[in-house]
């Protein structure tokens, strides 16, 4: 019985040390493990002072990407060519009808204004002269007008080359035209403005422009639906253009009237209209001379015969401008638009993203003439020349 006990004790003795000695064994195989390095301090990036202490600019952010801007005001020249249909020239000639008689039969017609008058002075000049010079006025008027040599050419043609010179003008018109195109929709659509603003007219290869008075503009303007697609090379602002058609009108006798002043009166002595262009053509000072070289003394004073002439040939003058000036092209009617806009112009070399040049445009403008219609085909091209919303 005691020796079992000695050997349980023993055994619990041997197996406490060997517990202890395994626990202690440990450690000693245990490799140290090495101290972490420390964290690196964080970067705190470029600096934000300069070394005065004030801040430093921050950096450029990108630049936004570009987008192409289309709306603009262009202005554009339309010419328009009547020799085809005979818009113009069919409404002016017929008004021409005084000044062909004042060339085939000057005597006759001026004589014939004379009497037919009813103004005061020139009535009053007429009941001055005696009745058998009164018969041969009209001879007398012939042999003045029609053999006289004045400055080098008769009169009888430089009269014809004015009735040729009006009637010539009448065949050319360039209208200038101011189109705003606003910004357009996200489909395309836009609304567009155009505003006649101004009339050219056309004689031996210069040209006469006249502007639009005031009062004509609002009838001489129109706002209508157009549609823009782009071409495929956008952000450019290359597109293509189609607006709806338009109605104006047009106050376009005054207009020629104006330019013919610098285009043909101007021609004769330097006049600036059709009276003081026949008066500087037909002598009259030697007309009043004539009457008291052959009233055999009756008449003495010359200026009742100079004034008789310049009378007719005032009133002569009037009945034909006086037609012109009313004549007005209203109801006209501009359709089949189409054209080009360009972001690169002669103007504008550089591509800017915007639309430049509106170009390559055609349209039909249409005339109510004579109760009926009459087409004219035309071109146009312009330059922006401002910004549109």
């Amino acid at each position: 019985m005691r020796s079992t006990l000695k050997l349980t004790a023993f055994a619990t003795l041997t197996a406490l040390a060997l517990s202890t000695t395994g626990c202690n064994g440990g450690d000693v195989g245990r490799q140290e493990q090495p101290t972490p390095a420390p964290a690196p301090a964080p970067d705190p990036g470029p600096p934000t002072t300069g070394p005065d202490g004030n801040p430093l600019p921050g950096p450029t952010p990108p630049a936004p990407a570009p987008v192409a801007s289309y709306s603009g005001v262009y202005e554009v020249v339309a010419p328009l060519d009547f020799t085809q249909n005979n818009v113009l020239p069919g409404i002016i000639s017929p008004l021409l009808g005084g000044l062909s008689e004042l060339h085939d039969h000057p005597g006759d017609a001026l004589y014939t204004i004379l009497e037919g008058s009813n103004i005061p002075y020139i009535s009053d000049l007429m009941m001055q002269v005696p009745d058998f010079l009164k018969a041969g006025l009209t001879a007398m008027l012939d042999n003045l007008i029609i053999n006289n040599v004045y400055q080098g050419y008769p009169v009888v043609d430089q009269i014809t080359g004015i009735v040729q010179g009006i009637a010539e003008v009448s065949k050319y018109m360039e209208v200038h035209d101011t189109i705003t195109l606003h910004k357009p929709a996200s489909d395309g659509s836009l609304m567009v403005d155009q505003q006649l603003d101004a009339v050219g007219f056309r004689l031996f290869g210069t040209t006469q422009v006249v502007p639009l008075p005031a009062a004509s503009l609002p009838q001489a303007l129109a706002h209508m639906r157009g549609q823009l697609t782009a071409h495929n090379d956008a952000p450019v602002a290359d597109a293509d253009l189609t607006i709806e058609a338009g109605t104006y009108s047009l106050p376009v006798g005054s207009l020629m009237l104006e330019a013919l002043g610098p285009l043909l009166f101007s021609q004769f002595g330097g006049a600036m209209d059709l009276a003081g262009a026949l008066k500087n053509l037909v002598p009259c000072a030697d007309f009043g001379q004539l009457l008291v070289d052959n009233s055999g003394g009756l008449l003495t004073d010359p200026t009742i015969g100079q004034g008789l002439c310049e009378g007719a040939l005032d009133i002569a003058a009037k009945a034909v401008t006086q037609q012109i000036a009313t004549v007005t092209l209203d109801g006209i009617v501009v359709d089949g638009t189409s054209a080009q806009l360009f972001d690169v112009s002669m103007k504008s070399p550089k591509m800017d993203y915007q639309s430049d040049r509106l170009a390559q445009g055609t349209w039909t403008w249409h005339f109510d003439v004579s109760g009926g219609m009459a087409a004219v085909p035309s071109t146009f091209a312009g330059d922006r020349t401002g910004t549109a919303n």
